[in-house]
């Protein structure tokens, strides 16, 4: 596990649950909007999606519960009554203990039970155990008929790495997370890719050298290169043209192109 992306995904999801729970200490007192669900919400997906992106299935587990509940409210919405609101925060006391211990414990069972809780609580059926992503090594001969979709994503920045590869989770695609240019080759040179997700700068080299050297390593082949860059930068590094395929900002819109180009790759590679 990445020590710089687990910090950050710490950081992150302490900040998403305290709001969590500010939210649902002010609704005991009288004192929300029919917005909150959604901001509860997004923090739920937020902390779902960085707990599987560095397999902490658990975590990941009770967060998606947490999330479905939270859905329902957000679309009706309305707020969680006194009785559901406990469980959230019982949830979120559990997900931080989940997310900032890296032994699970008894933790485990707690967050099974809770999740099944609040799964009730929608009348949605019980999950008896934590399932883990699949790997290769993991796939049965008739999964491995099924195209794995693969995402190699480099950054230096912690924050960056787990905002795109939660984006890339939750396109389908098993994703690689790495700061160094270097390791990134390697990586690229033991198995293919479909798409590569480069900063600007990577450790060891620039993002525009490294998508050049991909290309080189892959031929050109299959492999969709995108640079995540502000509109700024991506005049500062020129046209880099050949190399990279799309250009993703920062931000809200940058988050939901890149998941656009995502699901895009895929719709083309299943038509060729």
């Amino acid at each position: 596990m990445d020590p710089e992306l687990l910090e950050a995904f710490q950081t992150e999801a302490v900040e998403h649950l305290q709001s969590m729970e500010q939210e649902l200490m002010d609704a005991e007192h009288g004192r929300h909007d029919p917005e909150a669900a959604k901001r509860m919400f997004i923090s739920a997906h937020t902390v779902k999606g960085g707990a599987a992106m560095l397999g902490m299935v658990e975590a990941q587990l009770l967060a998606a519960a947490m999330e479905e509940v939270l859905g329902r409210h957000r679309e009706a919405r309305d707020f969680p009554d006194e009785e559901t609101a406990l469980l959230l925060l019982q949830g979120s006391g559990l997900l931080r203990g989940l997310v900032m211990e890296t032994e699970v414990g008894e933790r485990g069972a707690l967050a099974r039970h809770l999740a099944n809780e609040l799964r009730g609580r929608i009348g949605e059926p019980e999950v008896t155990a934590p399932t883990a992503p699949i790997v290769p090594e993991q796939l049965t001969p008739s999964s491995a008929l099924r195209h794995v979709w693969r995402a190699l994503l480099v950054d230096q920045s912690p924050a960056s790495r787990m905002v795109a590869g939660m984006v890339l989770k939750d396109a389908g695609y098993q994703v690689d997370a790495v700061a160094d240019g270097r390791d990134a080759l390697q990586r690229l040179a033991n198995g293919p890719y479909d798409l590569l997700v480069t900063g600007l700068e990577a450790r060891s080299m620039s993002g525009i050298d490294l998508a050049a050297a991909a290309r080189n390593a892959s031929g050109g082949a299959d492999l969709f290169v995108v640079v995540l860059a502000d509109p700024a930068a991506q005049k500062g590094a020129g046209a880099a043209g050949g190399i990279v395929d799309e250009w993703v900002a920062s931000g809200v819109e940058g988050q939901q192109r890149l998941r656009e180009l995502a699901a895009r790759i895929q719709d083309q590679k299943r038509q060729k």
